[in-house]
């Protein structure tokens, strides 16, 4: 044997002892990358409270915040697919001379969320609104078929940072994640929004369309390892758009408020609790050789089990001290509790604007109440209730004031009976929607087609007391526009001073909360 090949020898001898007595020393015969790689997603969606909810018992934003952070050593992002910026409370409430619309939810968001997609309430802000909100956030935006519609020419919505340089919203996000031993992948993301909320700033693509382009350019332009979908839409066509693009395992979705886990082929749809009642935590093992995907994923219940991330915690903590004294200002105590509930009430949007619904009734019958009952009906368009939530257990006047975020008045309406007819035939047309009527001392004969009114056939001719809400008198819902003092079929309008604030006419809320603590 040579010199150079008894050196050999030696050498590898002395190396591969090293190794037995240091595991952590590799050798020259093993590979650093194992091509398996782990990451996580955490979940949330439709979020429109900051606060925890039920008496403190569920949600919070601060809580949620610790699970994300618990995964911040892994490869983790934490993702919420859509509507955060509206409906709120906080968000109509006036401050510093602006209203809020959602900049509570982007302070807090800010400190622990790291990607988003447009939901369709974010667009019920204005132009310039959503354009702070994006200004000020700190995470990434995603859409593949949201853009700026400026006079009929379509281009991204974007970010404008401190020097003014604006930022393109990118319409598919590309994330790289590593491991310890050297493997690496890049992960894709689209996303989408239903067209459900129509403003003259906004162009939507289709969204089917939309989504398989993105997913063509992540997989052959980007080239990346795995393709994740962050949709907005009705779950029927999360569920369409699965089976549209089966090489995607996973949709996180929003819009629909309860948690459910889907499966279409080999794709998952997974959506959340709104209000981060509960959030999901997707597990990924992803293997490069073999292109193999193994997804588990968990919902976890926020509950007050889980103690506050401080440094969220400290911003939610601030913005209660400044809603509460907004709030303290217009005679409101939100932690007030004043009803428990022996059963629950469907607050959800699906629920109330359907169909003539036990909360529906429960406001409607508040405001025959605060006019003394001397009326012969009340009629509420469903848009008006924003809880979009179960009311369970306890009910603090916080609750009525995320119920009824916009309060106002309930002025008493005399009209003709011809005219109650034709809104209450519109009201009716309107199922599914906003302007859906929710009623009072009204009901329908199906069999005979008439509408009954405090108990009688309504007569054309004859001269009705309707109570409504400031907002339908204005003539703004939808179909409803023959709503207003100018109608000749509308006799007299009476509206109470906004001034007098010792009278509940002035709002809808203080109606409510009397009526509910007088036992309903």
């Amino acid at each position: 044997m040579s010199i150079s090949a008894k050196l050999f020898l030696f050498l590898t001898a002395l190396l591969l002892a090293q190794s037995a007595c240091n595991p952590k020393v590799k050798t020259a015969l093993s590979t650093s990358d194992d091509g398996k790689i782990s990451f996580d997603l955490l979940q949330l969606n439709d979020v429109y409270e900051i606060f925890p909810l039920e008496n403190g018992k569920v949600g919070g934003m601060a809580r949620a915040a610790t699970i994300r952070k618990s995964l911040k050593s892994q490869n983790s992002l934490c993702i919420m697919a859509g509507d955060f910026l509206n409906p709120s409370v906080i968000g109509n409430l006036t401050y510093e001379s602006k209203k809020i619309k959602g900049q509570q939810m982007v302070e807090v968001m800010n400190t622990f969320i790291d990607l988003v997609t447009f939901g369709n309430h974010e667009f019920d802000l204005d132009k310039t609104e959503l354009q702070d909100r994006m200004n000020e956030s700190k995470f990434d935006w995603v859409s593949s078929n949201c853009w700026q519609n400026n006079g009929g020419t379509f281009f991204p919505f974007s970010k404008i940072d401190s020097l003014k340089t604006p930022q393109s919203i990118p319409n598919i996000y590309v994330w790289t994640v590593k491991d310890a031993d050297g493997t690496a992948a890049k992960i894709g993301f689209f996303g989408v929004t239903l067209p459900s909320t129509k403003k003259d700033y906004v162009h939507y693509d289709d969204f089917f369309q939309a989504a398989k382009a993105a997913v063509e350019r992540l997989k052959t332009i980007e080239k990346v390892d795995v393709i994740i979908g962050i949709t907005h839409l009705n779950v029927s066509d999360d569920k369409k758009l699965a089976a549209l693009l089966p090489e995607v395992p996973l949709l996180i979705g929003g819009h629909d408020h309860n948690n459910m886990l889907l499966k279409v082929g080999n794709s998952k749809i997974a959506k959340a609790d709104a209000n981060a009642k509960t959030v999901y935590q997707h597990h990924f093992e992803f293997d490069k050789r073999s292109k193999k995907i193994l997804l588990n994923s968990t919902l976890i219940p926020i509950t007050d089990k889980i103690v506050e991330d401080s440094a969220t915690q400290k911003i939610v903590t601030k913005w209660e001290k400044i809603t509460t004294k907004i709030f303290e200002k217009s005679d409101f105590q939100p932690k007030k509790i004043i009803a428990n509930l022996q059963n629950e009430i469907n607050g959800s949007d699906a629920h109330n604007r359907l169909q003539q619904s036990e909360l529906g009734r429960l406001i409607t019958s508040a405001m025959c109440s605060a006019w003394a009952d001397t009326v012969d009906c009340a009629l509420l368009n469903s848009g008006s209730i924003r809880l979009d939530d179960v009311l369970q257990t306890t009910i603090t006047q916080y609750d009525i004031l995320r119920m009824l975020p916009f309060g106002g008045g309930i002025p008493l309406v005399k009209m003709k009976g011809k005219l109650l007819k034709s809104i209450l035939d519109i009201g009716q047309k309107n199922i599914g929607s906003g302007g859906y009527l929710q009623r009072e001392k009204v009901s329908f004969d199906s069999n005979e087609k008439n509408w009954i009114v405090a108990g009688k056939i309504l007569e054309n001719e004859k001269i009705y007391s309707v109570v409504l809400t400031d907002f339908l008198i204005l003539g703004k819902e939808k179909g409803l526009d023959m709503i207003t003092k100018d109608n000749a079929d509308i006799i007299s309008i009476e509206i109470i001073n906004p001034k007098n604030k010792d009278d509940e006419r002035t709002d809808i809320r203080k109606s409510l909360i009397n009526h509910w603590k007088s036992g309903l």
